[in-house]
């Protein structure tokens, strides 16, 4: 079983409102111990990038990559904080604005972990890279309330 299917698994149990307090218990670990995992981010692009996940395995995704951005930013390669950067724009410029509102949410909260880290000695054409962007952050919200 691979790492995708595992956290699939506990996430469900931690989901399942008949789930015994011990199976949930040792879920919640094994969902906790891929923060600490290397590849945690390309783990959460995994579950964030496919559409026949529910919804909140995706969110999980998302909360892996942000906790690799604002725990590991510094210490990563570079190639994985361009990689990170380029996969997570590419989301948000992507996301469909029937997208439900805690992954969206889960986005801008990742974006702005990496706005953090990186505008604007190492980002800054961030703000000109983001115009396009704008539309969708108002899409999202006029379709949200």
């Amino acid at each position: 079983m691979n790492d995708t299917q595992m956290i699939i698994i506990a996430l469900d149990t931690l989901f399942q409102p008949t789930s015994m307090p011990n199976a949930r218990a040792e879920a919640l670990r094994l969902c906790e111990s891929y923060k600490t995992n290397v590849n945690c981010a390309e783990i959460g692009f995994q579950l964030l990038s496919d559409p026949a996940l529910a919804s909140h395995v995706r969110y999980f995704g998302l909360q892996l990559i942000k906790h690799r951005v604002r725990h590991n930013w510094t210490d990563m390669p570079y190639t994985e904080q361009v990689g990170i950067k380029s996969h997570i724009l590419t989301h948000v410029s992507t996301c469909n604005v029937t997208e439900v509102g805690y992954i969206k949410t889960g986005l801008a909260g990742v974006l702005t972990e990496l706005v953090k880290h990186t505008w604007p000695q190492h980002w800054p054409n961030m703000l000109g890279r983001g115009r396009g962007s704008k539309r969708t952050v108002i899409r999202w919200h006029n379709r949200s309330h």
